[in-house]
């Protein structure tokens, strides 16, 4: 059964997708909302919250930020920021592929989240940025993220999703035992497997997917989905 928070944010998030769909709210404007509704739905697991009356700053272990009046905070037990809209445009540290760490400018008056080791879990970008993403069988692949789109960095400091500021070739697995590229389009969302393959993009053009029921090809434009199995499907 879920809980009076979940519930909440199950119905909070229906019908933020019901107003994107009704008022074709901009794309820019779109991601901003579901991202404060992703910090409604990690509630659960926090220590505490609170709404400062004033602009203020929290600590993260490597240093602090300031987080905007009015706004939702978010901490860990430990009294460190999980997450909140950031009151000044900031720069927060993210692991560039489980090894260092690179910056991302992340916008003023927009949500962050951080991980509980002080490193970025998603913000919403000014500039773009290239982030690396563990895409077997190249190793590391770069993935270039859009301005002002939301990006969002995987514990082990790999891509999770982003907007595409360019097209690129991104391996998806294709049935059991093989994987091929697929061309994914600038300008759309890509969101990668927590193992580095693909598992949704809009293709810059037509691919071939291996679905439960045999083949199918996702045309130029279509949103092509994979699933852990290497199962595709796509819109069209």
């Amino acid at each position: 059964m879920m809980s009076l928070i979940e519930n909440s944010v199950f119905n909070l998030n229906l019908c933020l997708r019901k107003m994107m769909n009704t008022f074709a709210i901009s794309k820019y404007r779109a991601i901003t909302v579901l991202a404060l509704s992703g910090l409604l739905a990690t509630q659960s697991s926090i220590a505490a919250t609170e709404m400062p009356a004033y602009n203020k700053y929290y600590d993260i272990p490597s240093r602090n930020v300031l987080c905007q009046a009015g706004h939702l905070v978010t901490l860990y037990d430990n009294g460190y920021l999980q997450s909140c809209t950031v009151a000044d445009g900031t720069q927060l540290q993210g692991k560039t592929g489980g090894n260092g760490a690179q910056f991302y400018a992340c916008s003023s008056s927009q949500p962050v989240v951080i991980y509980a080791d002080g490193f970025l879990n998603r913000c919403i970008i000014t500039n773009n940025i290239q982030v690396g993403g563990h895409n077997a069988p190249n190793g590391t692949q770069f993935y270039t993220c859009k301005a002002n789109s939301l990006v969002e960095i995987k514990e082990d400091g790999y891509l999770s999703s982003c907007t595409l500021a360019s097209p690129i070739n991104v391996y998806g697995r294709y049935g059991s035992n093989t994987v091929v590229p697929y061309t994914c389009k600038e300008n759309a969302s890509l969101e990668l497997r927590s193992d580095g393959y693909l598992s949704s993009c809009t293709l810059a053009g037509a691919n071939w997917v291996q679905s439960s029921s045999g083949m199918k090809m996702c045309n130029a434009g279509s949103v092509v989905y994979i699933d852990a199995s290497g199962n595709g499907s796509c819109g069209n």
